[in-house]
């Protein structure tokens, strides 16, 4: 069924039902992270429309060198700085770009080479963002928190500092990767040789000719966004207000259309909306209070220090049955809830259930990964190994360096 279609019926169901009523159910909608989620979908879309995300990611990889093993840290690094300048929206560029070295190397989903390959597509596309603001899923976690905490929103600077000890997790995981593919492979005399690949993206790059005044003015809004949300902390202004700005300059100046708004995908909006919403609901009918009984029970062993590890297990173990989404609309409202009871920090917590999201064992808990998957870049049997490998040392990093680290910082306090 459309993703549209879910994220009607769901909260309308919620009012037929008598559960709560129209204004509750669909509140979500008219929220500021609402706003914020559309228009930042609406200016990726410009952003890749006018080429400007074509020509970064183009002109990284063909600094990159020619083997295998520089072709997947190229696709890391690139597709990194594309989900960073696209705010985690444009996935789709960092798998094509993947698939064109897949495509020229002539692999197959079992190979070992296309191991490596799709892991540093997972990583840049879904693990990155732990450093990068992403609307789409803070803003579902900033709703669901501030049903506790009304004034609690992290920033990007905030996130990126107390979330920074991640990217040693994502580069060793790509070296640990890459290195059990030497081994596997020492014997078999393969010499990967990506010329082709580059060739491809050399041609495409000149098919985008000189920088165009669209692409330069998408590139100073870009500039413009970044600079608002690293200034956060003195203007107090929403960042919606910054996606707002940049839309309508866009549409002022000729370089945004109609279709871009059209193109947007409002299929995933609605769902986001609709998952935003359960928590909405869920603490309006007390359930989220409810709920942080019986974790506050689990929680209280483990002590205040190793609390927020429980919180990531609690949020790893919900992506079994729930999307990341609907986690992160109902599992930080719960532990804020708890954490407000007690008197504790809520900013571990938080950091815990956010990078839980990214802890996954199977394709299906995730609706990104599992698009990803579809590219065919790697068989179901090696995708499950890689995510679950790196799901339990993630869980081991989180406990043995980002714990101390939140600690250090004075999260705590």
């Amino acid at each position: 069924m459309s993703s549209w279609a879910i994220g009607m019926l769901m909260p309308a169901l919620w009012v037929l039902c008598k559960v709560t009523n129209f204004a509750t159910a669909f509140s979500a909608w008219v929220s500021p992270n609402s706003i914020m989620l559309i228009n930042a979908l609406i200016f990726a879309g410009v952003l890749s429309r006018t080429g400007l995300m074509q020509r970064i990611g183009y002109t990284l990889i063909l600094k990159s060198g020619g083997t295998y093993q520089s072709g997947v840290w190229s696709i890391l690094i690139v597709g990194i700085i594309i989900s960073a300048v696209s705010m985690m929206t444009n996935f789709v560029l960092v798998a094509t770009l993947a698939l064109t070295i897949y495509k020229a190397l002539d692999m197959s989903p079992t190979d070992k080479e296309a191991i490596p390959l799709f892991t540093a597509v997972i990583l840049a596309t879904t693990h990155s963002k732990a450093l990068i603001y992403c609307p789409l899923s803070l803003g579902i976690m900033n709703a669901s928190v501030q049903t506790i905490y009304p004034d609690m929103n992290i920033t990007y600077m905030q996130l990126l500092i107390y979330d920074l000890p991640m990217l040693i997790f994502i580069f060793g995981f790509m070296w640990l990767v890459l290195k059990w593919y030497k081994l596997s492979t020492k014997n078999a005399g393969k010499v990967l040789d990506i010329t082709e690949a580059k060739a491809a993206y050399r041609a495409s790059y000149e098919k985008l000719g000189k920088m165009s005044r669209n692409e330069k003015i998408c590139g100073a809004l870009l500039i413009m966004l970044f600079v608002w949300m690293i200034a956060y902390p003195l203007h107090k202004l929403d960042i919606a207000y910054a996606f707002i700005a940049a839309n309508v300059i866009l549409f002022a100046l000729n370089v945004a259309k109609d279709e871009d708004v059209t193109k947007a995908n409002f299929s995933t909006y609605a769902v986001v909306m609709a998952f935003v919403a359960v928590g909405t609901v869920a603490t309006s009918l007390q359930l989220t209070t409810m709920i942080a009984g019986g974790i506050a029970s689990v929680l209280s062993h483990l002590g205040s220090f190793w609390a927020p590890l429980g919180t990531l297990v609690f949020g790893t173990a919900a992506n079994f049955i729930l999307t990341p989404y609907a986690m992160m609309s109902m599992l930080p409202a719960t532990v804020a809830a708890y954490c407000a009871h007690i008197g504790c920090s809520f900013w571990p917590h938080f950091l815990a259930c956010y990078l839980s999201s990214d802890i996954v064992f199977f394709p299906y808990e995730y609706p990104l990964v599992l698009i990803l998957y579809g590219f065919g870049m790697c068989s179901m049997n090696n995708t499950v190994k890689m995510l679950t490998i790196k799901a339990i040392l993630c869980i081991v990093f989180v406990a043995v360096i980002m714990i101390p680290y939140w600690y250090f910082l004075g999260l705590y306090a």
